[in-house]
């Protein structure tokens, strides 16, 4: 291992002599030592020039506060920015006045701060400071709320020299609150007026259903034919259930809370039927179709559950088929995609009724069927049915663009 020497050299003797003496002094850890603080020192200085290039580019405001009086500061670039200073400029309002910044100040509850209430003063003191919340209001009344922690810096005795100071720009999160609260105010306001429309619906609907009741139970009590007795009856039970629908949708305690309760009951499926269709059939008549139902031997007549809902299903299942045909024979198109599994008129059914109808352009409309089963018997028989084209459910964006400008460019030609 190499080592290190430093070399006096002197005469001995008097002026005329010409011996000389020299000294060799070891100097080897000394040398070690100088060039083991020069690498630390090094090291630290890189060390301090990584930790201000990741503060940089953290984009949360990092403060360091420099003395225990506050009254130097310095902070990142996300401070810089924050805090509208150029960079690396003094960012304590405890500074000397020739430094203060004075283009900003510090509010809480529209109250401003002393010096000894702001979070980094009091983190520099020796406090720890957590979530403290406050306003940083500009010359411009431009302001940001901030939320702010505080920790301290100690020597080694334990006395506080300083701290660290993190702010967090919350000022969107408390705009997107406040609108939130504002939004839950109007949503109760709107809440209220409901349940005061509704206790105003609720008695200007029940009078007259119940008078409707009356009169058709008045009705029933006087000699009629079979046939008008069965249309006052099919009437009666058509209103009864009405003002069934009528105390479920006024209902709010059952409503609002999602807890709207099934009835179990017994009742008769081939009767519900009967009634039902007989309350629809008026209206499909009038369009022109007959509303027909038919129930399979082996199902059961006797039903326990809750007859009004299973009505109410019905009564929606019903309109699929006939609306479909309704508005073809009411309005022009180009062309229809037909649901197959449309309930009770289902689109097979559909595409028979359309291509029978008197008008022969709307009876030729092409038909496209829209099916989630893709069996080859299935496509056979949607073609038997009278439609033109067949496409199975997910359905493909570009075959089904295709087919629709084949089938509409064929129909226009």
């Amino acid at each position: 291992m190499d080592r290190w020497y430093e070399v006096s050299a002197f005469r001995v003797g008097g002026p005329e002599s010409r011996k000389v003496a020299i000294l060799f002094n070891d100097i080897t850890d000394r040398r070690r030592a100088e060039e083991a603080l020069r690498e630390s020192e090094r090291r630290e200085r890189e060390r301090a020039e990584e930790l201000a290039a990741l503060l940089d580019a953290v984009p949360t405001p990092v403060i360091i506060v420099h003395d225990p009086d506050s009254l130097h500061m310095t902070g990142n670039r996300a401070t810089d920015e924050l805090l509208r200073n150029p960079p690396g400029g003094e960012a304590s309002l405890s500074a000397p006045a020739e430094v203060k910044p004075r283009h900003f100040r510090a509010f809480k509850d529209g109250r401003e701060l002393r010096l000894d209430e702001l979070p980094a003063q009091r983190a520099a003191r020796g406090k720890h400071v957590r979530d403290f919340e406050f306003d940083l209001v500009f010359n411009d009344s431009t302001a940001r709320h901030l939320l702010a922690h505080g920790t301290p810096l100690k020597d080694a005795q334990g006395r506080p020299r300083g701290a660290a100071h993190v702010l967090v720009d919350i000022t969107e999160r408390k705009r997107s609150e406040e609108a939130l609260e504002q939004a839950k105010a109007a949503a109760e306001a709107a809440s209220v007026a409901k349940n005061q429309f509704l206790a105003s619906m609720s008695r200007d609907l029940r009078t007259p259903m119940n008078a409707v009741l009356g009169m058709t139970d008045l009705a029933l009590a006087e000699e009629l034919s079979p046939t008008v007795r069965d249309y006052i009856d099919t009437a009666r039970e058509s209103a009864g259930a009405l003002l069934e629908l009528l105390n479920d949708i006024l209902d709010l305690s059952r409503t609002e809370a999602g807890r709207l309760r099934l009835e179990s009951a017994p009742f008769r499926l081939r009767s519900l039927l009967d009634k039902t269709v007989k309350s629809l059939g008026i209206r499909a008549c009038e369009k022109g179709l007959e509303l027909f139902y038919d129930v399979l031997d082996d199902v059961p007549d006797h039903l326990l559950g809750d007859s009004l809902r299973v009505r109410q299903v019905l009564t929606n299942l019903a309109g699929n088929g006939a609306e479909t045909l309704d508005l073809i024979q009411r309005r022009d198109f180009d062309l229809v995609l037909m649901d197959v599994q449309m309930p009770l008129m289902d689109g097979l059914e559909a595409t028979a009724a359309i291509r029978r109808l008197d008008d022969a352009k709307k009876a030729r409309l092409p038909i496209i069927a829209m099916t989630a089963h893709a069996y080859k018997s299935d496509q056979e028989r949607c073609m038997a049915a009278g439609m033109d084209a067949y496409i199975s459910k997910p359905v493909n964006r570009r075959e089904l663009i295709e087919m629709v400008e084949r089938l509409a460019g064929d129909e226009s030609g």
